[in-house]
């Protein structure tokens, strides 16, 4: 299991079984994010589920989309639990207030590369200078590299900053 894995626990009548279920995965895999369903609702067994490791409760019977909220929740907490250390964040969110630096963070990413002159190009600003200034500071904050012919291309760092990105821009819509 990757630090992305999101399970679900159905719960059977011995809530006992499934928390020491809960323990387990929750040792062996701390990433793991998991949603317990159980026919057995009650505040009690909502409190030990939740004690012992799980991060959603569903009581059944429940719908499709409450599960695919759930699920939901969960991913969008991952993507932002796998982004850099609080002093690294300042640094990259510093780097993103800046409008032209998030035109070239995003530039390359519908492509896999792309050169120096095509992101000039593509942004259609005219003062190259202006360009590889701000294409420096992404390079410092890891967001972008480049490869020995000078091609750009997003680093994984760049990559998790740009879906975050995408998360923002849905949630917060201009």
């Amino acid at each position: 299991m990757t630090t992305d894995t999101i399970m679900v626990i159905d719960d059977d009548e011995d809530l006992r079984e499934s928390i020491i279920e809960i323990l387990l995965v929750k040792s062996k895999y701390p990433g793991t994010k998991i949603i317990m369903s159980t026919a057995f609702s009650t505040v009690d067994n909502a409190v030990a589920a939740m004690k012992s490791g799980a991060d959603d409760y569903l009581a059944k019977p429940f719908k499709r989309d409450e599960l695919l909220v759930a699920v939901k929740r969960k991913l969008e907490k991952l993507r932002f639990e796998q982004l850099p250390p609080e002093t690294v964040m300042d640094d990259t969110l510093t780097c993103l207030s800046n409008p032209i630096r998030r035109n070239i963070l995003t530039a390359p990413a519908g492509k896999k590369t792309m050169r120096f002159m095509d992101i000039t190009r593509h942004l259609e600003i005219s003062d190259h200078t202006k360009v590889n200034f701000h294409l420096k500071n992404l390079k410092t904050n890891n967001l972008i590299c480049q490869d020995r012919r000078k091609a750009c291309h997003l680093t994984l760092q760049g990559e998790k900053i740009i879906d975050c990105l995408q998360l923002f821009s849905t949630r917060f819509p201009s």
